[in-house]
């Protein structure tokens, strides 16, 4: 069984049910991780919307500082430029109504400091390597990304987009992270992190390259720099928490060696956002779209995008990670929220008209526009 550090200790029991009773036989001692509650973990970086820029993100037991230090790859470390940034956390009483609401169980949870720190100056096309914490709590290992290219009508732009992901065994979540790094030509990297069951056939190559992996996942090593994608467009229905909060560090345990190689990009799903009361707490400061010609409910179970827009800080385009825009290469990207009120003369819909009269089709020909729901579908019920 793989633990991981959710800034708590573990301890195991087992036991045995006489009758409606449940009789404690045995426990474990308690299991602590070395590093700590303050270990830097959950790392994942963003586009801006500005070329010469990067956002990190991470969480920690640790309110702060929130620094990042970073360097073009293979310089000397008297080089690192050191960024700080603020931290944030959230409450089991923001949410805007139960389960979500509900302390113990398998319920809310503390989800510790969420860190954002914000690089700027960046050169375009460059290889930078990172690294994020601070002194007291410690650092990150040294991660590394490629900057954004330059917009224009023929620079290319090749990125992977998916949604409804979760944290779910093959052939579902598990298999997505595994066709990624496959695509990256790496997948030894992230053998560790997969729930998958091994064959006879695999353990012999397994075997073979288990120092080679026991190495590389110590050093927690990031994505190689041959790296052929520019970012992850997760087009909603993220971890599937719906309440139950350790599955977000479940998410984000899984996500993590993608997430601080390329930019993670989201948008909103029924599961982040759908609820029906409590719209005083919402995040975005609206109210439930629940359109008579829709399936809309309660199904983020009273999260109401809390954990999501505290989690994640897509580009300051448009309405936080609700609805944004921005270029990239050849194309301009603009991600709706199909989970807000986007009907003719909707707030929303009309920065969507006014974002896709002002792209200039010169530099970004493409125009890609995304939103968790289908345009169309064929269901009637």
């Amino acid at each position: 069984m793989q633990l991981m550090n959710m800034r708590t200790d573990y301890q195991f029991r087992i036991l045995q049910l006489v009758n409606t009773s449940l009789i404690n036989l045995g426990e474990s001692n308690i299991v602590r991780f070395a590093r700590g509650p303050s270990e830097p973990l959950h790392g994942h970086i963003a586009l801006t919307g500005k070329l010469d820029q990067m956002r990190v993100q991470w969480v920690s037991s640790s309110q702060g500082p929130s620094l990042v230090k970073v360097q073009p790859t293979g310089s000397s470390e008297s080089t690192f430029r050191v960024y700080e940034g603020s931290s944030a956390t959230y409450a089991a009483s923001d949410m805007c109504s139960a389960p979500a609401n509900v302390t113990g169980g398998i319920g809310f949870r503390d989800p510790g400091f969420i860190h954002d720190v914000l690089i700027t100056d960046l050169k375009l096309s460059t290889r930078y390597s990172y690294s994020f914490g601070n002194d007291d709590g410690g650092w990150s290992p040294l991660y590394n990304f490629l900057s954004p290219d330059p917009v224009g009508p023929e620079v290319p732009v090749c990125f992977i987009a998916y949604g409804d992901m979760g944290i779910t065994a093959s052939p579902a979540a598990a298999s997505t992270v595994s066709g990624i790094f496959t695509r990256m030509e790496n997948l030894t990297e992230y053998e560790k992190h997969l729930p998958h069951k091994t064959t006879p056939e695999e353990a012999e190559r397994k075997r073979i390259k288990q120092e080679e992996i026991a190495r590389r996942m110590a050093e927690k090593t990031s994505i190689p720099e041959n790296l052929k994608f520019d970012f992850i467009l997760h087009i909603g229905d993220l971890s599937y928490a719906r309440s139950k909060a350790y599955m977000w560090e479940l998410w984000f345990n899984m996500i993590e060696p993608i997430a601080t190689a390329i930019p993670y990009m989201i948008s909103v799903g029924n599961h982040e956002f759908d609820y029906i009361t409590g719209s005083e707490k919402d995040p975005s400061h609206g109210t439930p779209f629940r359109p008579e010609w829709g399936n809309f409910g309660s199904d983020s179970y009273g999260e109401c995008g809390v954990p999501t827009s505290k989690r994640f800080h897509m580009p300051d385009t448009g309405h936080g990670i609700w609805w944004y825009s921005y270029d990239y290469g050849s194309a301009h990207f603009v991600v709706m929220s199909t989970e807000h009120d986007f009907t003719r003369n909707s707030t929303q819909y009309n920065w969507i008209k006014h974002d896709l009269e002002s792209a200039n089709r010169s530099v970004t020909p493409w125009v890609i526009i995304n939103g968790h729901r289908a345009m169309y579908c064929s269901e009637d019920e």
